[in-house]
């Protein structure tokens, strides 16, 4: 079956979602491999609302055609989808969105709900009342428009059963690969260290620094290993801006001033992604301390490229289980401290090739399941719209 999707993304800006970016052209990338009869046309959000209105308001898009040619800017598709209409209509054409507001008003065409986590629900101290009350409403009415509720995982879908399961008959569970591109092997990663004025060596957090993704436990961890390792050394890279709590880099850098390991630190903001992919291959292990994923970007990154990982011990960083993955409990500094000892004195920087080797003869069969997985949920969601 030939189809088209529409899909409602975040633009990437220094204060936007950029994993929902990444996912969304990592999607494209790896269908499209696979499938390249889908035709693909992206919404892209140029305008969200810092501060949520008390109903489901209208949001100023840009319709992309192949993700990178504007075809219609300023087009508001609660009032205003003829181009939707003209050129869909009657075609094997699904909407595939995010945010609730991207599924009303198109009810002439099959639409998917993609939830990444419940985060919400989790770690609800993380968010402002109207945040909470926005989130929770949206899911609800997400899950009621939409033909098929898309989850990333098997623990999301649980929660989906625990939180709403009126809505469990019609989810589906795509679990994302990352692609990499073939010529990030080719290239050796050590040029970054003089880029970005970088040891040899280096552990790589390749996180935004927002509260939930638990810094905090890699500086209290790093504070004690600098007492016995003075040399040890932590890369971060990722958004300095925390939109829910504005305040969070700064406590992170008076921490660090204050526990006097800003030599053992480097903070490199927003990167290229390529850099991002160098840095993992470079470093001698990444480290996700993460108090709650949907399911993480990071681990899949690790995964198709081959390195070892260092994972907060939480449902969905199991469920994903990436080879070479050593644990550690969110909330103890001192186990993950032990543990960058462990890995610091038995590793070497840069890549390690037979592990390198092993995750490229995976990727291949990885992104496979991914693609048909994903084209499976879209035919399903049609063939369900078109019973109505």
């Amino acid at each position: 079956m030939n189809f088209s999707i529409t899909i409602f993304y975040h633009k990437i800006t220094g204060q936007s979602w950029l994993g929902g970016s990444h996912y969304f052209e990592n999607l494209n990338k790896v269908v499209s491999d696979f499938f390249p009869e889908l035709f693909f046309s992206g919404i892209n959000l140029s305008f969200i609302p810092k501060i949520y209105p008390n109903r489901f308001g209208r949001i100023k898009i840009q319709l992309i055609n192949k993700f990178n040619r504007y075809l219609f800017t300023n087009f508001r598709i609660d009032n205003n989808y003829s181009y939707l209409k003209k050129n869909q209509r009657g075609k094997n054409s699904c909407i595939y969105a995010v945010a609730v507001e991207h599924l009303l008003n198109v009810e002439g065409f099959p639409r998917i709900f993609w939830i990444p986590d419940f985060q919400v629900f989790h770690l609800s101290h993380f968010f402002e009342k109207n945040d909470i009350n926005y989130r929770k409403k949206s899911y609800n009415e997400g899950c009621r428009i939409a033909d098929m509720v898309v989850l990333s995982s098997k623990a999301a879908q649980n929660d989906l059963k625990q939180f709403y399961p009126n809505y469990l008959f019609k989810s589906r569970v795509l679990n994302f690969v990352v692609d990499i591109p073939s010529d990030i092997f080719l290239a050796n990663p050590d040029y970054l260290i003089s880029k970005y004025n970088l040891p040899k060596k280096f552990f790589f957090v390749p996180n935004q620094f927002w509260k939930h993704k638990n810094h905090m436990l890699i500086f209290s961890a790093l504070k004690k290993m600098v007492e016995s390792i003075k040399d040890v050394h932590v890369v971060f890279s990722g958004s300095k801006e925390d939109l829910r709590n504005p305040d969070y880099y700064s406590e992170i850098i008076d921490f660090i001033e204050k526990s006097g390991i800003s030599e053992n630190i480097s903070l490199l903001g927003i990167i290229p992604k390529k850099d991002v992919l160098q840095l993992i291959r470079q470093s001698c292990a990444v480290i996700n301390a993460s108090k709650f994923e949907g399911w993480s970007t990071t681990v899949e990154e690790v995964k198709s490229i081959g390195k070892r990982i260092l994972l907060s011990d939480i449902e969905v960083h199991r469920e994903q289980n990436p080879p070479y993955a050593y644990y550690f409990s969110c909330d103890d500094h001192c186990a993950l401290s032990d543990l960058m000892k462990k890995v610091w004195c038995s590793s070497q920087p840069g890549p390690d090739y037979a592990m390198e080797q092993q995750a490229k003869e995976n990727l291949f069969s990885r992104k496979k399941r991914f693609a048909l997985e994903f084209k499976s949920i879209i035919e399903d969601t049609i063939l369900l719209f078109k019973k109505k």
